[in-house]
């Protein structure tokens, strides 16, 4: 029987049969591993869901043929698939709730380079997608859970108690109710900016959720591997200036100036010559303006301006030849 409105608890008892389902498999993604093991920290109601399921999935007897058949490598994926399902449903159906919840439902959102989008989600929040960014979504009437993939986006989390609101970036997952913050994926790192409200970061270690931080308005965490979380605070300014079409730089190194013009550029992009990647530059320019931003740059330092196909290179000033003593004596 499907029930058109699962109660909280048949929902959760759901997510439980499904999250076994899938991790029957013999090669579970790590992903998918991962994603489990935020569910099953979350809340204790999880994990007492989880438990009851596994002790139904222990006495269904498919289970048992399922784990103990001798030539498991030689069964198609897709029976073994269709089985696993099967198996679901009727812990499902042992436990009053119907097929239908076993898949989530998730939206994609994405933009490409140098362009940016806001969104309105159902709840009435909003997220405002920055250049080349990606996040999925995953609503229900428990949580309202999203992932940033890639890139970076602004949230401005409409107040509902009764479903959290987390994102998801690599192991870091950020908790709000009511706020508004930027989350910025890096390849090895994650940074959150909190410009209003409350927001708590947790990192995902094996099965457990370890709680790193609760950020007050105006702090920035960046989360690393190797350094660990540093919190710092930012001009907000500075952080949201993408939200307005600007990038606004404060002494900042060129190199690192050169990088973040270059996330809104297509065909063209800023090299800077390592001999003068640690000069420093400040001052506000559109996220379409990587001309003006080179030439800035060049009048500047004293630098010269070299392209090469869709690389505008910035590099030391040619050095003036020292003059020959002996030909300086002829000259006079």
């Amino acid at each position: 029987m499907v029930t058109p409105h699962p109660t909280p608890e048949q929902q959760i008892r759901a997510e439980a049969a499904a999250w076994l389902s899938r991790l029957q498999g013999q090669q579970t993604p790590e992903l998918t591993k991962k994603a489990f093991r935020v569910w099953f920290d979350e809340d204790e109601a999880h994990r007492n869901a989880f438990e009851a399921a596994t002790e139904i999935w222990d006495i269904l007897p498919g289970a048992v043929l399922l784990e103990t058949s001798s030539e498991p490598s030689e069964r198609p994926r897709h029976r073994r698939t269709a089985a696993l399902i099967a198996l679901a449903a009727a812990i499902l159906a042992m436990i009053g709730i119907g097929y239908a919840w076993l898949t989530p439902q998730s939206t994609v959102y994405a933009t490409t380079v140098g362009r940016q989008e806001t969104i309105v989600l159902s709840d009435g929040s909003r997220v405002d997608l920055n250049s080349d960014s990606q996040i999925t979504m995953f609503y229900n009437n428990r949580e309202r859970r999203l992932r940033l993939d890639r890139g970076e986006a602004m949230f401005d989390v409409r107040k509902d108690p009764r479903r959290p609101f987390t994102v998801l970036s690599g192991d870091e997952r950020v908790r709000a109710l009511g706020t508004t913050f930027v989350v910025r994926r890096l390849p090895r790192a994650t940074v959150v900016t909190l410009t209003h409200g409350r927001v708590e970061i947790a990192r995902a270690q094996g099965m457990r959720q370890v709680a790193m931080a609760v950020l007050s308005p105006g702090e920035r965490a960046s989360i690393t591997q190797r350094a660990g979380l540093v919190i710092d605070r930012p001009p907000i300014d500075i952080v949201t200036a993408w939200r307005n079409g600007e990038v606004i730089f404060e002494d900042a190194n060129l190199m690192d100036a050169a990088r973040e013009m270059n996330r809104y550029a297509g065909s063209k992009s800023v090299v800077v010559d390592a001999s003068v990647a640690n000069l420093r530059i400040s001052g506000i320019f559109g996220i379409d303006e990587l001309e003006q931003f080179a030439i800035a740059a060049a009048t500047l330092h004293q630098l010269r301006i070299e392209r090469q196909g869709g690389e505008i290179r910035l590099v030391p000033p040619m050095r003036q030849p020292v003059a020959n003593k002996a030909s300086e004596r002829r000259a006079g």
